[in-house]
């Protein structure tokens, strides 16, 4: 096998490809998720397989066409470097296809793939330095058992980077802030130029490979990995601290409602007492008239302590307790703020969906309508809050007025919105929510079943 390649330039620039382009592909695909991806996977396999092949005949074609047509090291060197780039730069057009998610996030990945690829390449080359055995010849790739040790290498670390990529990776991009992503993307950006001119620098200049600068470019390489650790673990971690908060926040809502309910119940509770008290002398009152054959009096008065006991008792939005607890503290707030909160809701106790998941579900929409509407300086200020069942399914409608060119950051797209979209993704449901007009709208649906 040594001999075939040592004397097989195609072969090992062909190999070389599937060892070193291929495995990287596979790493960028894993931190998003199926509904990531435009195609289905059969097809996404099928359109990888098929891009890989046409790519690495084509490169490895003009690999091949530079050592003949070109003559000294330098002009050699710049004409591979070349080719390697316009490859680059088709295999992040086929990345940015297939992949459904913000530039930002994509080139971030796409940076970390790369870093892989140059460390797997300096520790091949740096090998291909210390081997006694090795034949001086065009065309170093894969010469002299270094497709042995590439081989090596993608077992030990391609199913490290992919757990990596899964564990890591992939919560953290869920969980990063569009925010965080412009900040960091020039940086990122920037990196790769300065890290990719390095790497053509000292992989490609064949005068330049000596141990002592390829260690150098292995330690670097470590380091922007490592780097690239470091950031995920912090977003990881900001994460799940920004979770912790919305947590106790959503606890110390659930106590204002619960204290709330509480206050309404024992208002009740005294109202039925004084009523209690009061009606013998309200039927003293009535039986008096009926005695002296004032029976429109006496209707009247009935009329108006009708009135009067049903403006004293408690409203009722709907009959399911906990929602009807949390819409009467967010009818409460709204009310101190001048904001018409309409309510149309016909929700029985529900079954399917737990008390922690439709606290967190109403909780949230609310208190994002309501923030929404608290930075409204003119109009009318209003939330519509409708909700029924149908059929098996749960069907949230709410709309809110809104301050004019209200960007999404600022209508609720943070972690109270992604534990509602969880919620429904939970549920096999779907959750809608932007401007329409002059209004912000929030659709949700979920299955109960």
């Amino acid at each position: 096998m040594n001999v075939f390649l040592n004397a097989n330039m195609f072969a090992r620039y062909l190999l070389g490809f599937w060892f070193q382009v291929v495995p990287v592909a596979f790493i960028c695909l894993l931190p998003f998720d199926r509904e990531d991806y435009r195609l289905p996977p059969k097809r996404l396999v099928s359109l990888g397989i098929a891009s890989m092949a046409l790519l690495s005949l084509a490169e490895t074609a003009m690999l091949v066409r530079n050592e003949t047509l070109f003559t000294g090291d330098n002009a050699i060197t710049t004409a591979d470097n070349l080719v390697r780039f316009v490859t680059m730069l088709v295999c992040l057009a086929l990345y940015f296809y297939c992949v459904r998610s913000t530039a930002m996030k994509k080139i971030l990945v796409y940076a970390m793939g790369f870093t892989y690829a140059a460390f797997t390449t300096a520790l091949g080359t740096l090998y291909s330095n210390v081997n006694p055995w090795q034949v001086e010849e065009a065309g170093v790739l894969l010469q002299d058992g270094s497709l042995y040790f590439y081989m090596a290498l993608d077992v030990l670390l391609v199913p490290v980077a992919a757990v990596f990529m899964r564990r890591q990776v992939r919560p953290a991009l869920k969980n990063m802030e569009p925010a965080i992503t412009r900040k960091i993307g020039a940086g990122i950006i920037l990196l790769m130029l300065i890290y990719g001119v390095s790497f053509a620098t000292v992989t490609g200049a064949r005068t330049f490979y000596t141990p002592p600068m390829l260690i150098v470019f292995f330690s670097l390489t470590l380091c922007v990995f490592f780097s690239f650790t470091l950031f995920f673990s912090i977003v990881r971690q900001s994460a799940q601290t920004m979770k912790a908060e919305e947590e106790a926040q959503r606890l110390a809502q659930q106590v204002e409602i619960d204290a709330l309910s509480y206050r309404k119940m024992m208002s009740s509770i005294e109202q039925a007492r004084a009523a209690r008290h009061d009606v013998r002398h309200h039927m003293r009152q009535i039986g008096s008239m009926l005695k002296k054959g004032d029976r429109e009096g006496a209707e009247a008065y009935t009329q108006t302590y009708m009135e009067r006991m049903d403006v004293q008792s408690q409203v009722t939005v709907c009959q399911n307790y906990l929602v009807n607890n949390i819409v009467l503290y967010y009818l409460d707030l709204c009310q101190k703020d001048g904001i018409e909160l309409r309510h149309r809701i016909v929700l029985p106790e529900l079954l399917g969906i737990s008390p922690v998941d439709l606290t967190v579900l109403f909780s949230n929409i609310l208190e994002n309508a309501l923030n929404a509407c608290r930075q409204v300086t003119e109009g009318i200020t209003f939330i519509d809050l409708r909700a029924e069942c149908i059929g098996a399914s749960l069907v949230i409608v709410m709309e809110n007025s809104q301050k004019p060119k209200v960007s999404a950051s600022e209508h609720g797209s943070g972690v109270g919105m992604k534990s509602v979209a969880a919620i429904v993704q939970a549920h096999d449901g779907q959750v809608n929510a932007g401007p329409e007009g002059n209004f912000y709208v929030t659709k949700i649906s979920l299955c109960l079943e």
